[in-house]
C-alpha cells in the first residue's frame, strides 16, 4: 500500500509539472499536438493571427494581455482537438489572439468582428469567419472555406476546393487546383487559373480570371469581365460593361446591357447579345448547336473556320434612315452569298451564305451597323 501511495504522489507531481510547463509566467498557454490535428477558435472580438513552425506543439498567445484577459478564454485539449473559446463567465474579451501550430493542421476560426491571418502555408481542413472584418491567407493545401460579412479576401495558391463569400469586399486569390465558388456583395473579383468548375458573381465589380478548366459562371451586376482559356461550356454575364474570353471548348453564353463582346478561339457555339456595343467572335462550329449573334447597337464582326458545316443568316435592321446604295455594302463576306437582299419588303438588309454546302446555323443581327463575315486563319 505504501508502494501505491509512492507512485501515486510522483504520478501527480509529474502531472502538476506538466501544466505548470504549459502555462507560462505571461499566461500563454501550449499543448503537444501530433500532425493532422484540429484547431477550434471562436472569439466574440479582435484579430486572429496563425504561424506555423515545426514543433509538435500548439501555443496561444493574447497580445498585450495579463492574467484576467486570458481567464475570459477557455482553453482545453481533447485528444488531437484543440479548443480555445471565449468564456462567457469571465466577461468580454477583444485581445488579438495569436497561434502557433504544426504546417499539418485542420483549422477552424471564428470572431463576430475583426481581421483574421493565416500568414503561413498550412495543409488541412480550413474554415474561417468573420463578421467584419478581412481575411488573408497564404497556400492552403485543403478544402478551404471563407466568409466575412463586411472585408476584403486575399488569398495565396489554394489545393482544393474553395467557397469565398463576402458581403462586401475585393476578392483576390492565387490559382485553385479545385472548385471554385467565389461571391462577394459589392467589390471586384481577382483569381488565378481554376483546375475545374468555377462559379464568380459580384453586384458591382470587375472580374478577371485566368484559365479554368471546367465550366464557368461568371456575373457581375455593374462592371467588366475578362476570362482567359475555358475548357468547357461559359456563361458570362454583366449589366454594364465589356466582356472579353480568350478562349473556350462548348457553348458560351456572353450577355452585357451596355459594352463590348470579344469573344476569341471559340470551338463549339455561341449566344453572344449586348443592348450597346460591338461583337467580335472567332468560332469554330462544333456542330452540336447553332449560335446567335446579335447586337441593338454595333457592328459584328465574325471570323469563322473555312473548312466548318455552317449556314449562316446576316440580318442589318435599317431603323430610321434608308441607307439607299450604301446598303449593299452593309453585309460583307469573304464567302459567296446565296442571297443578298438590300430592298426587301422590311427595308432590311438580308444575307445568307452556305459553308460547305451548309450545316449548323449561325445567326447574326444588328441594327444600323455593318457585319463582317471573315475567314479565320489558321
Amino acid at each position: 500500500m505504501k508502494y501505491f501511495r509512492l507512485i501515486l504522489t510522483v504520478f501527480l507531481s509529474a502531472a502538476a509539472l506538466y501544466v505548470y510547463a504549459n502555462e507560462r509566467s505571461d499566461g500563454s498557454k501550449t499543448f503537444n499536438v501530433n500532425k493532422g490535428g484540429t484547431l477550434k477558435l471562436s472569439i466574440l472580438t479582435g484579430d486572429i493571427t496563425i504561424y506555423t513552425w515545426d514543433k509538435s506543439q500548439l501555443s496561444v498567445t493574447l497580445e498585450g494581455a495579463d492574467e484576467s484577459d486570458y481567464n475570459r478564454l477557455k482553453m482545453e485539449q481533447s485528444g488531437n482537438t484543440v479548443t480555445v473559446q471565449t468564456n462567457y463567465t469571465g466577461g468580454w474579451s477583444s485581445n488579438d489572439v495569436k497561434i502557433n501550430l504544426p504546417s499539418e493542421f485542420n483549422i477552424e476560426l471564428k470572431t463576430n468582428q475583426g481581421d483574421i491571418y493565416l500568414n503561413s502555408s498550412i495543409k488541412g481542413y480550413v474554415s474561417i469567419y468573420t463578421g467584419g472584418g478581412d481575411i488573408t491567407i497564404k497556400n492552403v493545401t485543403g478544402k478551404t472555406d471563407l466568409k466575412t460579412n463586411g472585408g476584403d479576401v486575399r488569398t495565396g495558391n489554394i489545393f482544393g476546393s474553395l467557397d469565398l463569400s463576402t458581403n462586401g469586399g475585393d476578392v483576390n486569390t492565387g490559382d485553385i487546383n479545385g472548385k471554385a465558388n467565389l461571391h462577394t456583395m459589392g467589390g471586384a473579383i481577382k483569381a488565378g487559373n481554376v483546375s475545374s468548375d468555377l462559379t464568380a458573381k459580384t453586384f458591382g465589380g470587375d472580374i478577371n480570371i485566368g484559365d479554368v478548366g471546367g465550366s464557368t459562371d461568371v456575373t457581375t451586376m455593374g462592371g467588366s469581365i475578362y476570362i482567359k482559356k475555358v475548357s468547357g461550356s461559359a456563361s458570362i454575364k454583366t449589366n454594364g460593361g465589356n466582356i472579353k474570353l480568350l478562349g473556350a471548348t462548348g457553348f458560351v453564353k456572353s450577355k452585357t446591357m451596355g459594352g463590348d463582346i470579344y469573344l476569341y478561339n471559340i470551338t463549339g457555339s455561341v449566344d453572344a447579345n449586348t443592348s450597346s456595343g460591338n461583337i467580335y467572335c472567332e468560332l469554330k462550329p462544333s456542330g452540336k448547336g447553332g449560335s446567335n449573334l446579335y447586337t441593338l447597337n454595333g457592328g459584328i464582326k465574325l471570323m469563322v473556320d473555312p473548312n466548318a458545316k455552317a449556314t449562316i443568316e446576316a440580318e442589318v435592321r435599317l431603323k430610321g434612315w434608308d441607307g439607299g446604295d450604301e446598303n449593299e455594302k452593309m453585309i460583307e463576306s469573304d464567302f459567296p452569298a446565296k442571297s443578298y437582299q438590300s430592298g426587301s419588303r422590311s427595308g432590311n438588309v438580308e444575307a445568307a451564305y452556305l459553308l460547305n454546302g451548309g450545316g449548323e446555323l449561325i445567326k447574326l443581327t444588328t441594327m444600323n451597323e455593318k457585319i463582317q463575315i471573315r475567314k479565320m486563319k489558321r
